[in-house]
């Protein structure tokens, strides 16, 4: 019974980290959007959290492969545990080394979005406090200042 209960763990785990996956996934996309607001702003604040942005970026990408890399060596330790069914000492053997090699994968991605959220605390703190000191436009003058960036040309039917 115990040897069905280990060949079920890479399945379990599989959900597991499916779901970091697309989290991560998530965050990026939103750091994506954020960054392309940003490449249309030419000020030095602009540049500053563009270079933050994209640090962040670097890190989500770093966890999010962990998180594949995880998953695909969760359904290799799957796949061959139940290729390796008859032979249960070697395939428990194997679904445990590849599941703890899977679960290694998941820490390090783990540590890459722990230090994703604090760096970006950081940054978001430190710009909130420089924005309090500076006073704010005026609401109108905000609104009516044309946004810059590159011009989008579209092709017309002839």
């Amino acid at each position: 019974m115990a040897f069905y209960a280990l060949l079920l763990t890479p399945i379990v785990f599989i959900a597991g980290v499916a779901v970091l996956v697309l989290s991560v996934n998530t965050r990026l996309a939103h750091l994506d959007r954020h960054l392309g607001d940003l490449f249309l702003d030419d000020t030095p604040r602009a540049a500053e959290l563009t270079h933050h942005t994209l640090r962040r970026s670097r890190l989500l990408r770093r966890a999010l492969l962990s998180f594949y890399v995880a998953v695909t060596i969760l359904a290799a330790g799957g796949v061959g545990g139940a290729v390796l069914f008859e032979y249960q000492d070697i395939a428990a053997a194997l679904v445990i080394v590849f599941t703890a090699a899977a679960v290694a994968a998941t820490c390090y991605g783990m540590v890459k979005l722990v230090r994703e959220v604090l760096i970006g605390g950081e940054i978001y703190e430190r710009h909130l406090s420089r924005a309090a000191a500076e006073p704010l436009p005026p609401p109108q003058a905000a609104a009516d200042a044309p946004r810059k960036g590159p011009e989008l040309v579209f092709p017309t039917k002839a």
